[in-house]
């Protein structure tokens, strides 16, 4: 017997299921209060928009589809530490909040966050990302050596990205209710020591150095009160 004809539909909860569909043939099932609201996940997309989002829709960043919200960040550090905070904070994790916490692994936001609009998936989403603003004076002088003239150019090109970033995000998310963007001034471990959180980087300098010279004049830079000190130590992986 001949079943070409048949259409079938999967109602499903897996990410592995998901992970294999392609996304124009993927609706969503949101339960409100007393009724339910259906999205479409690549309604008024272009077909490029439509292969960025697929890429991205991998057995790990798929559960976005099922999340109550999204938040996506730029690398492993936020994904690492930021939901120990969550739980420390409010004393639940975001499992238990329903967010999915997505690791883009760049600063391109663009390509899962347009999911998140009132033609598409109505769900908030927020979007962490660092203004990378300079932790140290930038001007190269006639003193610096080529180490020192190569650090000052990262440091300047960093910022200048992070504003350009910050720039683009703006025009992205303009009158999008569902999607917000924090920024954080500096990179987010240079924050993490601005913010308090000190002794846990001086808890793990043992791990990263061996040399005891060299670990003392890292705990001593790490305390620092000057940030183009500790900030720059922050980033040593000790290699």
């Amino acid at each position: 017997m001949d079943y070409g004809e048949t259409q079938i539909i999967y109602s499903t909860h897996s990410t592995h299921i998901s992970e294999v569909s392609n996304v124009l043939n993927i609706n969503i099932l949101s339960k409100k209060q007393n009724y339910a609201e259906a999205y479409q996940p690549s309604f008024g997309l272009a077909p490029k928009n439509i292969r960025e989002i697929q890429r991205y829709l991998d057995a790990v960043r798929s559960n976005l589809l099922f999340a109550k919200g999204i938040i996506l960040v730029e690398g492993d550090a936020e994904e690492i530490i930021l939901p120990l905070i969550v739980k420390k904070v409010f004393g639940i994790s975001l499992d238990e909040f329903g967010i999915s916490l997505i690791n883009i692994r760049s600063t391109g936001f663009e390509n899962v966050a347009q999911l998140f609009h009132d033609d598409r998936i109505r769900r908030r989403c927020s979007i962490i990302t660092d203004l990378d603003s300079p932790i140290c004076e930038t001007i190269i002088l006639s003193t610096d050596d080529d180490s020192d003239k190569a650090y000052k150019n990262k440091v300047k090109n960093s910022s200048i990205k992070g504003l350009e970033r910050q720039k683009r995000l703006e025009e992205f998310t303009k009158s999008n209710v569902w999607i917000r963007v924090f920024y954080s001034k500096y990179t987010f471990e240079v924050n993490f020591i601005k913010d308090g959180n000190l002794w846990e980087v001086l808890n793990i300098v043992n791990k990263i150095y061996s040399n005891p010279a060299t670990i003392i004049q890292a705990k001593k830079e790490l305390e620092s009160d000057d940030v183009s000190v500790y900030g720059k130590r922050v980033f040593d992986d000790g290699k």
